[in-house]
């Protein structure tokens, strides 16, 4: 079976230091391509844009249509209480530029469909999840766009199941940073998703803490993404970074989650850092179903949290 394949380039030196400006050209540099049968495009920042709103449009309703998506959960696993405590959600999409959920939603924003994306994302998860947890305590965390977050209520209180099981909303904090320009209306919009027994998680992008301190307090998880520990095992002053961002998130007396760690021995660092809460695909592998953790890969985990703890 063949393959077909479209590559958009973007030289660096047009961007230097701009990575964010950088993806994003060389995202639309990609739709270009596909758009006009080209395998590899490069972009000229002094071109003419590359794409129209229709181009975006077309490449989201593609999104929508029936098996244009991969939904896949992954567990998260406390070694101090020795169980998994819920799933993170992820999207993958077939022969789509767009590499993750936040690309995803940016572009459905853009084109005015981010309510319908949203939607449609949350009346799959939400009921699968619902039909499959083995056990009534598990969370699901479910990575939301705060692009949604106008209609994020109304759309879960339409959907049975969301009272059924205990949803997480996870947002990033580097999109709320660019995006929520009034701290009053921000926190506001956070207060009605707990009011409505829904609790949120922050996926955290840097050490130093972006927003004002009134909205971490909204919280109830902090999630230490790929872009804070992906390295650790590679980098001191990586490792550094997380115990700068463990100390800043203390005060908020609320559980951290490390996920995306590459390998055991990055799962063994931050597990002696202080960090119980972890989720990984070294520990176990994203699936379409919700699959329990292997035990030997329990058995592990629970070594490295009793070598911890003897000051090993």
């Amino acid at each position: 079976e063949s393959i077909n394949f479209s590559i958009g380039v973007v030289e660096n030196a047009q961007y230097y230091q701009d990575f964010d400006s950088m993806v994003v050209k060389a995202q639309e540099a990609c739709m270009s391509a596909q758009h006009h049968g080209q395998e590899i495009l490069l972009y000229q920042k002094q071109a003419a844009p590359l794409i129209e709103i229709d181009r975006y449009r077309e490449e989201v309703e593609n999104l929508m249509r029936p098996n244009s998506l991969r939904y896949l959960f992954r567990p998260i696993f406390d070694v101090d209480k020795c169980k998994t405590i819920g799933y993170f959600e992820y999207i993958k999409a077939y022969d789509s530029p767009f590499a993750s959920f936040a690309e995803m939603s940016k572009y459905a924003a853009k084109v005015g469909k981010s309510k319908d994306f949203f939607a449609m994302i949350s009346r799959y998860v939400i009921p699968k999840f619902a039909s499959e947890k083995q056990e009534d305590d598990l969370r699901l965390f479910m990575l939301v766009s705060l692009q949604d977050i106008d209609h994020m209520y109304e759309i879960l209180s339409q959907i049975p199941q969301s009272k059924l099981i205990h949803l997480v909303l996870v947002f990033n904090e580097q999109e709320i940073n660019e995006n929520a320009s009034n701290l009053e209306l921000l926190n506001d919009s956070l207060k009605k998703l707990r009011s409505g027994h829904y609790e949120l998680a922050m996926l955290m992008k840097d050490k130093n803490l972006l927003l004002d301190p009134s909205v971490y307090y909204n919280f109830d998880y902090f999630v230490a993404g790929s872009m804070m520990i992906g390295e650790i095992k590679k980098n001191n002053r990586v490792r550094l970074s997380i115990h700068s961002l463990i100390e800043s998130l203390l005060k908020y007396h609320r559980p951290i989650i490390a996920t995306d760690l590459e390998g055991w021995q990055a799962i063994e660092l931050i597990i002696k850092s202080g960090v119980s809460i972890v989720s990984s695909e070294t520990i176990s592998s994203s699936n379409d179903m919700l699959l329990p953790l292997d035990r030997k890969k329990i058995e592990k985990l629970m070594m490295m949290d009793n070598t911890r703890r003897r000051g090993g």
